[in-house]
């Protein structure tokens, strides 16, 4: 039973008998392909991924490989048409290493140093953005020897899900084996490890060409960051060369300094560094003292390289720390969310941001007036809007911990000095909306405000403090500078109006046009500002029009907009006819009030004139253009018209204007004393006859004083009566007897103007003469002609009719009896002796009397006689004086030295030197005198120009002697004769120093030289010498012993 079951098993594993080693090989195949089927999954999966981002992350994966096989990492980076190839010196391959590559996982170990950060693992897919085709050389280290590794090919190119790629991966992994089984060994290394990718398509291209442009941006820092990078050479496809050299590092203050040499040049990064954090601060600095701002593109955080993504984060700075912890696609850093897994982190993240804000504040802080261009040191703007709420909340936070920090800062370049942000006035982005305005919009603000930034700086600063969205910061508006403008209140303020006008331009440009009828901002024509709604354009209102209207309506031409000012605004149109309108009703107004103590202000009556001077045509000015020339001529004025063509239905009317000008000249004529209307009675005439018969004018010339009478007063042509030839005689003897209530002369109109009295009454000498004659015989009879009131008058009409016989036929009664009337005048005793007395002259004198007693200025000839004598008398005085004195003081003087005195004379000159008396010793003049008389207290002491400047120029040696004769025989006849000197000499004061005290007023007539370019004194100017300065003289006898002692110093 038991044997038949043992062979029964024997044939039953007989027929189940497979080929076991073949099934092994296929199960560890399957094993293999489907352990390669998730690298290759893992691979596509990525390759699907890749983005832009991840190109420009893919070189610094390269980077980071390389120096984590090496402590002193030398890099070659080579593009080429078809290739992009890079080079390091770091460890050779190892089995593992390479079979890590090709699966693409990483090769780090676990007990590795922490800087490392490991090889081929996720992060080295986005270097096949370079190209899905990489060429490996170098070598593999097995065993303590080296197999060369020559164009070792990963090829990776493969579409979605397509099994190619798990067979390439297994033929790579297996020529990898074959490598190690079969290559060849050796004791020496390559050098270097090279990557080519393969650059097929031409965005692979592009992201190669697009990395080594981004090197030279980011690389000095990189190699700044890493201390493992000691030189990179970079060349590029036509071949030029850059080398990266790391050089020395110094301690500058608190800064660290790192040197790299790129080619020829160096470029100095400057950082801070803070230890427990392991935190790098790259700050913005080219130099110590200057400041710029890092390139758009350049990632802000860096874990030894840059976190791809962060270009954005936030600050002017590049901040570094082994301590971050990225993102998993490492674009930045965990900062907030509410993924509990990384909390952690998040905080300790937050926590170095925290410790480098600190850093950053208090640097800035501490160089904020020695950097040039601080402006870039506070360039914040966190992204508070994120859609991460989380996020977005973090970062409003920081933003606001910044703010707080820099706004206190002086870190703004006004034209003065540096300010706080706080305490400055930034510019609203509403002006800043087109550049080629800004000049002159800074230029208006700078007008108002110091404390705003620098005009190369002010958009910047703007722009800056705008994304820090701080509400208390303060800018200026629009509505600020308007303001402003409208409180200048007129153009006058602005020295440059080209900065003005092109801040209007901007206004209305940009919409904000409204804001002319909200502010008084345009100028009129007065340079006073108006709203929109105040002004108007004008409308053919010329010059000369604005001119007399500034004066006689000087509120309309307020209303014209300056020209240059009217942009494409809309106001109301203001033509002639409106302007005629307008003044002709001022000038209605003050015709009401034009009174002789009433007149036009003068600057209103220039402008009248200036008006009525304009005519449509100066060919044919008319009786308006006579007028107005008279008037000019009184006035002095320009006659010089002024032609202003007519245009249709806006003519000037002109009637009113010149009407008012009348009226206010007759009026001004009015107040002229009767020497003017004599002298100028030609010219009245003139004016008279333009006027009387125009009819236009004829309410004047019947109501207003324009027509002279013949005492030369203006009266109204209904005053006045025409003279029927009336003896001027007749005229006067007339007023006096008949003493009429207005005089005769006053009733009548002044010869040459009667023919414009029309229809007058006439006066006749008849009516005179029988009017006085009726005075006479009203008083007593005639025949008693010594007691008679009149008996002058009655015997003076006797004598003109006895020499004209019309006479007769005034005063017909007087000619009845002027014999009765002359027989009985000879009764007075007294004109009897006068009688006598001329009768007992010789025939000669009588004639002389007789001659000038028929002269009208007896009595004033006889006065300027007796006043010539007195100053002849006077004349002939002075001589003697000067004689008698000059002998005197000689005679004094030769007394006193005695016989030792020779070549001594004083002379007495008559001619005009400047002096009078002049004193010589050794035949040189030593000493002038000036001898004055004063004869009337009324008068004082007077030098002459010549004597003023004779004392001055020889004031050392000259003397005024003035001698005080007002009181001296006043009346006598022999007042003038003094011969003895003793009798004056107490009269006599002398001034030494006369020269130095008049030297003072003629300082700058002397220092003229020049008489024909410089101004200079000429005529007869006096110097008066006042008895208070004369009194202060000395007496004659002290002024011989001064004179004395000038004679022996000679």
């Amino acid at each position: 039973m038991q044997t038949h079951k043992k062979k029964n098993m024997e044939t039953i594993n007989t027929e189940l008998q497979i080929n076991r080693e073949l099934s092994r090989q296929r199960a560890e195949d399957e094993a293999k392909r489907a352990d390669m089927k998730q690298h290759a999954d893992k691979l596509i999966q990525g390759f699907e991924k890749l983005e832009e981002s991840h190109a420009k992350r893919a070189i610094w994966e390269l980077f980071q490989n390389a120096i984590d096989l090496s402590e002193n990492s030398e890099i070659v980076i080579e593009l080429k048409d078809d290739c992009i190839n890079f080079k390091h010196n770091g460890k050779p391959f190892t089995t593992n290493t390479l079979s890590c590559l090709i699966k693409q996982v990483s090769s780090k170990n676990t007990q590795n140093n922490e800087d490392e950060v490991g090889q081929y693992g996720t992060g080295f897919i986005t270097t096949h953005s370079f190209g899905k085709k990489i060429l490996i050389s170098g070598s593999l280290k097995e065993d303590g020897y080296f197999i060369p590794i020559e164009n070792f090919e990963i090829d990776r190119v493969a579409q979605i899900a397509d099994p190619e790629l798990i067979d390439k991966l297994l033929i790579q992994q297996k020529k990898v084996f074959d490598l190690v089984e079969k290559g060849e060994l050796t004791h020496e290394c390559n050098k270097f490890t090279t990557f080519s990718y393969q650059t097929n398509s031409a965005l692979e291209k592009l992201n190669a060409e697009n990395a080594i442009d981004n090197l030279k941006q980011i690389l000095p820092y990189v190699m700044m960051i890493n201390k493992k990078i000691q030189n990179v050479k970079v060349y590029e496809k036509n071949g030029a060369e850059t080398i990266y050299q790391k050089a020395e590092t110094i301690n500058d203050d608190d800064l660290i300094v790192n040197y790299i040499y790129i080619n020829q040049s160096v470029k100095k990064i400057y950082s801070l560094y803070s230890e427990p954090e392991n935190l790098v601060i790259i700050l913005p600095l080219i130099e110590k003292d200057e400041a710029f701002v890092f390139e758009k593109n350049l990632s802000k955080l860096f874990l030894y390289y840059p976190l791809i993504g962060t270009e954005e984060f936030g600050f002017n700075y590049l901040v570094h720390s082994k301590q971050f912890a990225p993102t998993e696609p490492r674009d930045g850093i965990h900062l907030k969310s509410k993924n509990e897994q990384v909390q952690e982190k998040e905080k300790h993240n937050r926590y170095l941001i925290e410790k480098a804000s600190e850093l950053i504040s208090n640097f800035s802080e501490k160089y904020s007036l020695t950097i040039q261009n601080p402006l870039f040191l506070a360039d914040i703007n966190f992204n508070s809007n994120s859609q991460n709420i989380h996020l977005s909340e973090y970062f409003k936070e920081l933003k606001s911990s910044w703010v707080d920090r820099f706004k206190a800062i002086r870190l703004v370049e006004t034209e003065n000095e540096r300010i706080t942000p706080e305490n400055t006035l930034f510019f609203s982005s509403e002006l800043l909306l087109d550049e080629k305005y800004f000049d002159s919009i800074y230029s208006i603000v700078n007008l108002y405000w110091n404390n705003i930034p620098k005009k190369d700086i002010t958009a910047s600063w703007t722009e800056y403090v705008t994304k820090w969205e701080y509400m208390d910061m303060s800018f200026i508006k629009i509505t600020d500078i308007v303001k402003k403008i409208e409180e200048a209140k007129n153009l006058d303020s602005f020295s440059d109006t080209i900065h003005l006008k092109q801040f209007y331009k901007y206004l209305i440009e940009y919409g904000y046009g409204e804001i002319f009828n909200q502010y008084k901002l345009l100028p009129n024509i007065k340079n006073e500002f108006r709203l929109q709604s105040q002004l108007n354009t004008t409308l053919n209102i010329d010059d000369i029009l604005i001119k007399v209207a500034d004066i006689i309506i000087p509120d309309v031409p307020k209303r014209y907009i300056k020209s240059g000012f009217e942009y494409n605004l809309v106001f109301e149109p203001y033509d002639r006819k409106q302007f005629s309108k307008e003044i002709n009703s001022q000038i209605s107004e003050y015709n009401k009030t034009l009174k002789e103590d009433c007149l036009l202000e003068q600057e209103i009556l220039i402008a009248l004139i200036d008006y009525c001077k304009i005519f449509p045509s100066l060919e044919n000015t008319g009786t308006r253009g006579q007028l107005v020339n008279l008037i000019c001529e009184y006035y002095a004025i320009d006659t010089k018209f002024e032609n202003l063509p007519n245009i249709t239905n806006q003519e000037i009317d002109f009637l009113t204007p010149i009407k008012c000008l009348l009226r206010n000249f007759i009026w001004e004529l009015k107040t002229k004393d009767q020497s003017w209307i004599e002298s100028n009675r030609d010219f009245l005439k003139k004016v008279v006859f333009v006027i009387y018969d125009y009819y236009e004018y004829d309410d004047i010339v019947q109501t207003l004083p324009i027509f002279p009478n013949q005492l030369f007063e203006l009266c109204k042509r209904s005053e006045l009566k025409l003279d029927g030839n009336i003896p001027d005689e007749l005229k006067d003897l007339f007023d006096d007897i008949v003493k009429p209530a207005k005089v005769i002369r006053s009733t009548l109109v002044l010869d040459g103007f009667g023919s414009s009295i029309k229809d007058g009454e006439t006066k006749y000498s008849k009516s005179l003469g029988d009017s006085i004659e009726k005075v006479f015989q009203d008083e007593m009879p005639l025949t008693q002609i010594n007691e008679h009131p009149h008996k002058k008058e009655i015997l003076w009409i006797i004598k003109k009719i006895a020499d004209d016989d019309k006479w007769a036929k005034y005063f017909p009664t007087i000619e009845e009896k002027k014999a009765i009337i002359m027989m009985a005048r000879i009764s007075d005793n007294e004109t009897k002796n006068d009688l006598f007395s001329i009768i007992g002259l010789d025939k000669r004198k009588i004639a002389l009397l007789g001659k000038i007693s028929r002269r009208d200025d007896l009595e004033r000839l006889i006065a300027l006689g007796e006043a010539a004598i007195e100053e002849e008398n006077r004349n002939n005085a002075d001589f003697n004086f000067k004689y008698t004195i000059g002998t005197h003081i000689e005679k004094l003087i030769r007394e006193k030295i005695g016989s030792e005195l020779t070549n001594f004379k004083i002379e007495v000159r008559e001619q005009q030197g400047g002096q009078d008396i002049v004193v010589e010793y050794n035949n040189n003049i030593v000493y002038y005198i000036e001898v004055k008389s004063r004869w009337d207290i009324r008068n004082s002491i007077t030098m002459s120009p010549l004597q003023m400047e004779k004392s001055v120029i020889n004031k050392s040696k000259y003397s005024l002697c003035c001698v005080d004769m007002t009181s001296y025989k006043v009346g006598e006849p022999d007042r003038y004769n003094v011969t003895d000197v003793d009798i004056i000499l107490d009269r006599i004061n002398v001034l030494n120093d006369i020269g130095g005290r008049i030297e003072p007023l003629l300082t700058g007539v002397l220092a003229a030289k020049d008489f024909d370019n410089e101004i200079t004194l000429t005529g007869d100017y006096r110097g008066t010498v006042p008895q208070s300065i004369v009194k202060l003289g000395e007496s004659i006898d002290d002024f011989v012993n001064h004179l004395i002692q000038i004679i022996r110093n000679n």
